[in-house]
Parts: structure tokens; sequence; C-alpha cells
């Protein structure tokens, strides 16, 4: 009994210990073990990464079904660069070309540069008529400006007192003819000069009767441009009574760029339209280009000269040019479409793609730029021949970017805020306000309004004094949203603003990032699906969402990606 009873406690002990260490790993009802558990997944949507559910569903902004966080991507330990899905990459619809390559857009043989302007009176074709003789204006033919004078037709005539001694010399040269016969040549050929006709001096001669009218004839034709008198007018000798103008030949005006202008030269082809003349495209020459750049738009004027035989072409009519211009291989240059840069005044952004196509990974890029041609930017700097770059969907990459943390447009490296006087951030303030103007109107799909914005915030623009201390720094910008304001003043309907006031806005945003606007809260909002799904930013002063890119259509798409709030930004 000694033996047994120490071997049964320590049985019993050992069963207690067992029960206790199986409880402790006993398995769930899901067949995990306990303490082991998953944590939940997140559902996000591969075009709208914004979008997080903590349970499968639809996008609500697009509708596509959501998948895992996990397949949608994963951030880089390097800021610059971030992976995304296969799947994501395939539906946001991401493009890539090989930078230098043959094929791809950006080593085209030809760009085209695009060119607005009007038609404008030939100067050349210009005629005065004037009167020969001094006297006072007893009828005038020419009742309109427009109207239409042939040459040998008469538009007046003059009670001329000079005319009644003149006839007196006749008379008594004509007695004498026989003996000062150059004195009787002189006599008529001073009436010939007042347009006389030969029958008139013939009939002074042989009439008692003194004439005191004289007409007036055309000695050219054309268009009455001015009326440069009235009927009883006193006329005196030279005086200019007409302005004809000849509309068979005419001038087109255009307006190019400083940075165009290196694209441009004399005896170049240039295609034009107008539309008055729908379906029509005509050419043209370059037959002279103005050698002074205008200061306030930073354009020289480039004129073609048109035959205009059916006078289709009227002065004022507006005209848009078009000149293509082949790459220059003295330079080795190529260009970037406009869609594979983001640009923000002084930093234009593309994405390379790297690593595998199967598991892609992105790099933010900062590039050079050199001169814009139609609708590509000359690379001077940041990019190799061979490197894949994003030329469609980079809105979207950027967006990606910013949500996982990375440098992106808005979210850069080493960002800097200049400080600024008070009456130059006064006036910065003002122009914002215009632009949040512009935004409302566009919320409102109010298309003469956004236009009356435009041009308040335009007049603004112009009367802005930028200290001396701030020039360099603003000048930029400056001349880029003048750029961007005169593109917006072209459109003729309310898409034509919203597709340009996306550009506009990325620049209204380097301004309120890189100046020091006050305490006055500015939130930067992006709405994925705007600019045909590739995306667009828009700065707003309030923080609920109001989508100008599609008004009351999607009045609440988007989302607050960055708040500004004065001097702690």
């Amino acid at each position: 009994m000694k033996r047994i009873i120490p071997f049964i406690a320590c049985l019993l002990l050992g069963l207690v210990l067992g029960k206790f260490l199986w409880v402790g790993g006993e398995a769930t009802d899901s067949g995990e073990p306990l303490g082991l558990e998953e944590e939940p997944l997140i559902y996000t949507c591969s075009m709208h990464p914004q979008v997080r559910q903590n349970e499968p569903g639809l996008c609500p902004l697009c509708a596509m079904e959501l998948i895992p966080l996990d397949q949608a991507g994963s951030s880089s330990e390097d800021l610059y660069t971030f992976t995304m899905k296969p799947g994501a990459v395939a539906m946001a619809n991401i493009q890539t070309a090989v930078f230098g390559q043959e094929g791809s857009p950006d080593v085209s043989a030809e760009r085209e540069i695009y060119l607005s302007g009007r038609v404008a009176i030939d100067e050349d074709r210009m005629r005065t008529i004037s009167s020969n003789v001094g006297g006072r204006l007893d009828d005038f033919g020419i009742a309109y400006e427009g109207q239409y004078v042939k040459k040998g037709q008469k538009v007046g005539s003059l009670y001329a007192p000079e005319l009644v001694a003149a006839q007196q010399e006749l008379r008594i040269a004509f007695k004498m003819k026989e003996q000062e016969p150059a004195l009787y040549q002189a006599a008529r050929t001073k009436l010939k000069n007042w347009q006389l006709t030969e029958q008139q001096i013939d009939q002074i001669e042989n009439s008692p009767v003194m004439i005191d009218q004289i007409d007036l004839i055309a000695d050219k034709s054309g268009i009455v441009l001015n009326r440069l008198v009235q009927l009883g007018d006193f006329i005196k000798k030279g005086q200019a009574l007409l302005r004809l103008v000849e509309l068979d030949q005419v001038w087109i005006e255009l307006e190019a760029y400083e940075q165009d202008l290196p694209f441009l030269y004399q005896g170049q082809k240039v295609r034009f339209s107008t539309p008055s003349l729908p379906g029509q495209i005509l050419t043209g020459v370059i037959n002279f280009i103005d050698p002074m750049i205008e200061s306030k738009t930073r354009t020289a004027k480039v004129r073609l000269s048109v035959e205009n035989p059916q006078l289709h072409l009227k002065p004022e009519m507006l005209v848009d040019g078009i000149v293509s211009v082949p790459q220059r291989p003295e330079f080795n240059t190529h260009y970037l479409p406009k869609s594979a840069v983001l640009w923000t005044g002084k930093r234009s952004v593309v994405y390379l793609q790297k690593g595998e196509p199967d598991f892609p990974k992105f790099e933010m890029r900062e590039v050079t730029l050199g001169s814009t041609v139609g609708e590509g930017y000359e690379v001077l700097k940041g990019l190799q021949t061979g490197d894949h770059y994003v030329v469609n969907g980079v809105f979207v990459v950027d967006a990606a970017a910013q949500l996982k943390g990375g440098y992106s447009m808005i979210n850069r490296p080493q960002a800097l805020v200049i400080e600024i006087n008070e009456e130059f951030r006064a006036a910065l303030n003002s122009l914002l306000d215009s632009y949040f103007e512009i935004k409302n109107k566009l919320v409102q799909s109010d298309f003469e309004g956004s236009m009356e914005m435009v041009q308040t915030f335009e007049q603004r623009l112009k009367n802005l004094t930028i200290p001396f201390e701030s020039r360099d720094d603003w000048q930029p910008f400056g001349q880029t949203i003048k750029n961007r304001l005169k593109e917006m003043n072209k459109a003729i309907d309310l898409e034509g603003v919203r597709n340009n006031f996306a550009g506009f806005s990325d620049q209204m945003t380097t301004v309120v990032s890189t100046f020091e606007l006050g305490n006055q809260a500015v939130y930067v909002d992006f709405c994925p699906m705007a600019m045909n799904d590739q995306g667009a930013y828009w700065l707003s002063e309030f923080e609920n969402i109001e989508n100008p890119y599609f008004g009351s259509a999607m009045l609440t798409c988007g989302v607050v990606k960055r708040t500004f709030s004065g001097v702690t930004r």
C-alpha cells in the first residue's frame, strides 16, 4: 500500500496537468488554434485605392468589385517607389511606353504647334481718295461705310471758288495759245489735275458760262473703310475724303508663344481654319514674324498673306492655325506627351515602370523640360533611352503613391514654403478667391458665369504687384497661369472650361503649397473619374466635396487629399 499510494497520486497529478495543457491548445469551431486567429481582411478598389471597407462589395465610386488590400499592392521601403498588382494596373488602364524607342510617342517625326488669331486687313491693300482742290462739299454720294466704290465713280461734288479763277486763266491762255502755247497747256493741265475731263475743259474754252462745281471722281476701287468728311464740310486741297481697302487679299495674324518661336520661320506652311467656314482647311505661308514680344501676353505676331478672291475671309474673324514641326535632329531631342507629365510649376514629374511586368513597381522621377511643341514637352534631362514611363493613367499612379505614403506630385521631398510680405500675400489670397469663384461656377455648371470669373481672375493677375524679392519665385507660376487662362478664354462650352481647369488647378495647388498665404484653410480634393478617368485635382475653401468637373451629375465624387491651414502646413 505504501508503494501504490504515491503511484496513484502521481497519476492523478499527471491527468490534471494534461487536462490543463489540452484545454490551452483546444481547437476552435473554425479549426484554428486559440490565440492564432487571422486579422480581418480590408477590401479596397483597384481603381480607387482610397476606398477601404471591412467586407467585400462594390466600389461606391465606380461600382467595381472590391478586392483584398494585400492584392491591391504593397508599399516599398523606398519612398520614391511602390508596387502595384497586375490586376490593379489593368483595372486602372495604366499604359507605358519606352523612351527613345522607334514608334514611341516621344519620337514622332513631327510635332504640331497650335496657334490662334484673327483675319486682318492687308495694309498694303489700303487706299485713300483725296480732293485735288479746296472747297465746300455740296454733294456726297457715299452713304455708309462698307459701300463698294469703283474706279471712275463720282463720289461727290465741291463748290470750288478756285475753279472760277482757273477757268478765266484758261480762256485768256486759249486766246493766246498761238503766241504762248506753253501757258495754254499749263492752264489745261491745272484743270486736269482737278480731275476735269478733256470734254469739260473744251466746254469751258468755248462757253461763256462759268462752272463753280467740280465733281469728285474715285481714282481707285475698294470697300469704304472710313468716311473722313461729312456733307457741308469745307475741304482743303489734298484732304482725304475716303479710306478704301481691297479684301481680295488679307492677312492672317496669329499669336505664337515665345517658347514656340524657335520652331517658326518665314516661308513655313501653316494650315488654318475658321468657324465661319466649317470643315474647310486653308493654307498660307508665314511672311513675317514680329521681332518684338508683347509684354503682357508673352506672344509675338506671326503673319500670313492669303488670297481671298471670294471674300469669304472677313476682317476680325477668329482663326485657329496648326504648324507641323519636324523633330530637330541637331539636338537629338525627344518629346514626352503631355499625358505622361505632372507639371507643378518648377517641378515636372513622370512615373517609370520598374521590375518584372508580372509584379510592376513604379518610381517617381523628376525631369527637366524644354520647349512645348504641340501636345508634347521637350525633355532635356531626367530620362534615358529605354526607360519605361507611364503614358496613360499617371494621375492614378500618383494617387496610389500618395495613399501609400510615398513621394508624389503633392507630397514632394524637401517641400519649400516661401515667406512673402503682407501686401503680396493679400494679392495672392485675392487670386485664390477668384479661383474659388471659377470653381464654384463650374460646380453650378454655369458656363457664362465661369467665363466671367475667368476674366475677373485675369484682371486681378494683370494688376498683381510683385515685390522685387519674390519675382524670381513667382515668374514661372505667373506665366504658366496666364497660359492656362488664355486656353480657358478660348472655350466655347462648359466642357472646354473644365478640360483646362485641371491644369489651372495644378498650378494653383503649387502656388498654395509654395507661398505662405496665411491662416485660411485650403483643401486639395481629387476625383479619380475626372478627365476621362485619368483623375484631376482642385482646391476648395470648405471640406465638403463639391465636384467642379461633373457638377450636379456627380457632385460628391472625390476625396480630400491634403489640407493647407496657414503657417503650419
